[in-house]
């Protein structure tokens, strides 16, 4: 959807796909922030491909996240 330029109106993921971009890797910085966007994602588009439970919170670990951010990076 990011490189769509479609506007998910969540923090800055707008229509401008660069700058969103970058705004996706800070938010696979954090997991919390990564959680939020996957929950606002299931909010806005009324879907179950994010669907989390409580005990699906804490199954990516930091170490993961890392590597989902290196892997985005392209590194």
């Amino acid at each position: 959807m990011i490189n769509r330029g479609i506007d998910l109106d969540f923090k800055n993921l707008t229509n401008n796909i660069k700058e969103s971009q970058q705004e996706f890797l800070k938010i696979l910085k954090s997991r919390e922030e990564l959680y939020n966007l996957f929950h606002h994602l299931k909010e806005r588009f009324n879907g179950n491909l994010f669907d989390l439970d409580e005990n699906e919170i804490n199954i990516i670990s930091d170490d993961e996240l890392k590597v989902l951010n290196l892997f985005f990076r392209g590194i």
